[in-house]
């Protein structure tokens, strides 16, 4: 197998990879979609990794989007140039935009999950949980936490509320959830939905 074609199924496995993940979380199918989560980062990082080895060894130095930009806009004029110029710049190095973006979407998804993870509000909710009647039966017993998270937190002053999304691994079922949490002394689940 050429190296050429090594990055390209790095680069789009790892991104349908994540895409099918997100999917299987949204469907509540574990672990999958959290082996997914984790794995699809660094399939895409090889593969960028392997990218830029085969450019370099190709071209003798490594990618320049100035340079490239350069280039391209030394063939417009006009009213309408900078445009003409981004419609060619996208059209020449589509793969590359297209990595960049999923790339920032895994970063900022991983950032702001990990965050919300690692709250307090969160903390308690989880602690919580694991001691409720009505979730144990609904899913079996509890095996964990799904990887999105997300939500509001909001400071009050002397108090603080949360407003949270959710799921649970259960043995025989998985759930999501919203729950609404407030925090004067400690956290308090005022509304707990499962859908």
């Amino acid at each position: 197998m050429k190296k050429e074609y090594l990055q390209y199924i790095l680069l789009i496995g790892g991104i349908l990879m994540w895409i099918v993940s997100y999917i299987l979380d949204y469907k509540l199918i574990y672990p999958s979609a959290i082996i997914g989560f984790y794995l699809a980062p660094f399939l895409t990082l090889i593969g960028i990794i392997v990218w830029f080895i085969n450019y370099k060894e190709k071209n003798k130095c490594f990618p320049n989007p100035f340079q490239s930009l350069y280039e391209i806009s030394q063939n417009h004029g006009g009213p309408f140039a900078i445009h003409a110029i981004m419609l060619e710049f996208l059209v020449r190095h589509v793969l590359q935009f297209w990595t960049f973006c999923f790339v920032v979407w895994m970063i900022a998804l991983h950032l702001i999950s990990n965050s919300f993870r690692n709250t307090d509000a969160f903390q308690a909710l989880t602690t919580k949980l694991k001691e409720d009647p009505i979730t144990i039966e609904k899913t079996g017993g509890i095996e964990g936490f799904g990887f999105l998270v997300g939500g509001t937190l909001t400071n009050l002053g002397s108090s603080q509320k949360a407003e949270l999304s959710f799921s649970v691994i259960g043995k025989k079922n998985n759930l999501k959830g919203n729950v609404l949490m407030e925090n004067v002394s400690s956290w308090k689940i005022i509304q707990l939905d499962y859908r």
